[in-house]
Parts: C-alpha cells; sequence; structure tokens
C-alpha cells in the first residue's frame, strides 16, 4: 500500500502490521478490544516480543497484499486523479 510504503525507514521492521479479522478502524472501541489491548501492552512491555493475538504480518504478506489490492479498487483511495483543467 502507498501508506506502509510511504513510512520513514520502508521495510526495515521497526513498523509492525497487525491485522484483526473483521477489525474496523475504531478498533479500540471494536467487539475485540480486548485482544488489540494486550497487544498494545505486550508491545509496550516488550516491543521485539510476539504478540499475543498472533494477528502480527509482514509487509509483504500474501494477507496484507490483498488488503491494499482490495483498498485500491475502492473510489477515493487509490493514487490521486490528476484535476481537471478549466473552472476545476
Amino acid at each position: 500500500c502507498k501508506l506502509l510504503a510511504s513510512l520513514p525507514g520502508g521495510s526495515d521492521r521497526r513498523w509492525r502490521t497487525v491485522l484483526y479479522p473483521d477489525g474496523y478502524h475504531m478498533l479500540l472501541r471494536d467487539l475485540q478490544a480486548e485482544a488489540v489491548y494486550r497487544d498494545i501492552l505486550a508491545w509496550l512491555d516488550n516491543p521485539a516480543a510476539s504478540l499475543p493475538s498472533g494477528m502480527e504480518v509482514s509487509l509483504q504478506s500474501r494477507r496484507l497484499q490483498s488488503l491494499c489490492e482490495d483498498m485500491s479498487a475502492v473510489p477515493g483511495s487509490g493514487p490521486a486523479s490528476p484535476s481537471p483543467s478549466g473552472d476545476g
């Protein structure tokens, strides 16, 4: 995804990506918030340790790439279109 590729440091693993099944944009208020909180607390305790949920994915994982492909098919989420010329 463009967002992940644009993160500082690229793919040097400073960034960790977690995909929760049926997770939405407000994960800490979601039905599975407890799992998210456990992951955050575990990460704060030891940033290098595995997360309790087991939902972490690599930036090259097929699961994440599939999500990126799905997102690029959503109108308005892909690359910005050039502005039309004229009155605008």
